[in-house]
């Protein structure tokens, strides 16, 4: 990170985090910067631009995918809502192979609202001027709710879920569904990508020398083919190793992390070996609380 980025993310450094400033960084944030410098090997880089891309509002791409997602979905959560009841028995008539029958239908239903989510998600994001909803995130509060999902993923897959946080996490100045989206869309991709019996971890903590927050989120699955990595990043984009295995998904998750670390003026870096597993390491500046806002919060 240049001398320009660090002296803007010096700005609004929590007080939680000052008091910590004489801590020694843990092993796994002397890796993220050592991957952030090009020290691990090979690692894929997105670095910030100078500003926020620049999508408007009233783009005609945007507005088409907003206005059909939305025509899409009403009609497929009814549809998705009838085969539920067909399936639990609350239509009289259905039973054996039927039932089956339904179950496929339902989850194929499914697959297709979760796409339209996505849409949904990446058309909404893309199309607000996000440094006009920027507010204080407490990060705390942010994750909490992602984390109880994913304990209870982890349980019924039977992955082991590890967690480590410098606590007090701080807070920020960003877009709070912004960053929600950043953390559980790489948690996710780790937990759809990862079989059972694997292993998941996330490392998140702000880094008082950078002043910035850096997480990390590893998995033991079925890793990234070395030739895919530079296009991880696109729009809609999917590996071949996971289409050939039936794993269903929007290729549009991963763009709207890319988006919401370059909106927090941050980086993300990926390092992946197929058949092996991936990390991903993150980090974006806590950002400059407005004075009004810094008043409320600390009064």
């Amino acid at each position: 990170m240049d001398s320009n980025r660090r002296e803007k993310g010096a700005i609004g450094l929590d007080e939680s985090v000052k008091k910590k400033s004489g801590t020694p960084r843990p092993e796994w944030l002397k890796r993220i910067w050592k991957a952030r410098e090009g020290a691990e090997p090979d690692p894929v880089g997105i670095k910030a631009q100078d500003h926020p891309p620049n999508f408007e509002p009233k783009d005609p791409k945007l507005s088409m995918i907003l206005m059909c997602a939305h025509q899409i979905r009403s009609p497929l959560a009814s549809i998705q809502t009838a085969l539920n009841a067909m399936r639990l028995g609350y239509v009289p008539g259905v039973s054996g192979k039927a039932v089956e029958m339904i179950a496929g239908l339902e989850r194929k239903s499914e697959q297709l609202l979760n796409f339209v989510n996505d849409l949904l998600n990446f058309g909404r994001l893309k199309s607000i001027d996000i440094e006009k909803e920027k507010e204080v995130v407490e990060l705390e509060k942010l994750l909490a709710p992602i984390l109880e999902e994913f304990e209870q993923r982890a349980e019924q897959k039977r992955i082991q879920f590890q967690v480590e946080l410098i606590k007090p996490l701080p807070s920020v100045f960003g877009h709070a569904d912004g960053l929600r989206h950043l953390l559980y869309n790489l948690l996710d991709n780790a937990f759809q990508y990862t079989p059972e019996g694997g292993e998941i971890s996330l490392k998140l903590g702000a880094d008082p020398e950078e002043r910035s927050v850096q997480g990390e989120i590893s998995d033991t699955g079925m890793g990234i083919p070395a030739e895919c990595l530079p296009y991880i990043f696109d729009e809609f984009y999917r590996a071949p190793n996971v289409k050939k295995r039936g794993i269903e998904g929007s290729g549009l998750g991963l763009n709207i992390v890319q988006w919401v670390i370059q909106a927090h003026q941050g980086e993300i870096k990926v390092k992946s070996e197929e058949g092996r597993g991936t990390s991903f390491w993150f980090a974006f500046p806590l950002g400059k609380i407005p004075g009004n806002l810094e008043e409320e919060q600390n009064g």
